[in-house]
This record gives C-alpha cells, structure tokens and sequence, in this order.
C-alpha cells in the first residue's frame, strides 16, 4: 500500500483545517454553493 495516499478527509483537513475552523467552514460554505449550483444545473439540462 502506498504511504503518500491520503483520505479526502485528510487532504481537506490539511488544506483547510479541521472542522470548525474558519477557513474550513467557507470551504464548507463554498462548496454548498457549488453542490447546489450544479444540481440546479443538471436538473436544467434534463428538462
């Protein structure tokens, strides 16, 4: 098994700290936003 493989988990952690953290929480918040756009999106698309 390779030793330089990370969990998403891990990577967003060390990219924007643990949970709770404020840099982490816009990441959370930004992400929402995508995940919402997206969906919207595709939903557009379908019809």
């Amino acid at each position: 098994m390779n030793k330089n493989l990370k969990t998403l988990d891990q990577f967003v952690d060390e990219q924007y700290g643990k949970k709770g953290t404020p840099k982490r929480e816009k990441f959370e918040e930004d992400f929402e936003s995508f995940k919402l756009g997206f969906l919207i999106q595709q939903t557009r698309l379908i019809k």
